[in-house]
């Protein structure tokens, strides 16, 4: 009996993981960076580390890289955010703790990587 509920834990555990970092939100569409530079109806939100954002940067984006995210969330505002990321598992966590925290996020897209929308980009 204790065997079954270690291995139950422990797949509980795991799945919350891969759930949390691959699996992908609803509502939040990838969008090229050419449309995202045109949006006026939020705030960009660049998560990537500071010297990629230093190599790349994002005009009139708020940098705070991912590992700040926990700390420094505030300085985004309360107003909806399309995120500039280097990966998808920085999508996920992001989208996922900014939502929790009550701030809307309305797409994003990938800087600097081989990375395709594979649906058609959606106004938002």
């Amino acid at each position: 009996m204790l065997e079954i509920l270690l291995v139950l834990t422990a797949a509980t555990i795991a799945g919350r993981f891969l759930y949390r970092r691959y699996m992908p939100l609803f509502r939040v569409s990838c969008v090229s960076m050419d449309t995202l530079m045109t949006k006026k109806d939020a705030r960009i939100l660049d998560i990537r580390d500071y010297q990629t954002v230093h190599t790349a940067p994002v005009e009139g984006a708020v940098n705070i890289p991912m590992p700040y995210m926990y700390r420094q969330y505030m300085e985004a505002g309360t107003e909806p955010v399309y995120l500039v990321a280097s990966d998808m598992v920085d999508v996920h966590l992001a989208a996922r703790f900014l939502k929790k925290r009550g701030i809307q996020v309305k797409g994003f897209s990938i800087k600097n990587s081989t990375y395709v929308c594979r649906q058609q980009t959606q106004e938002v």
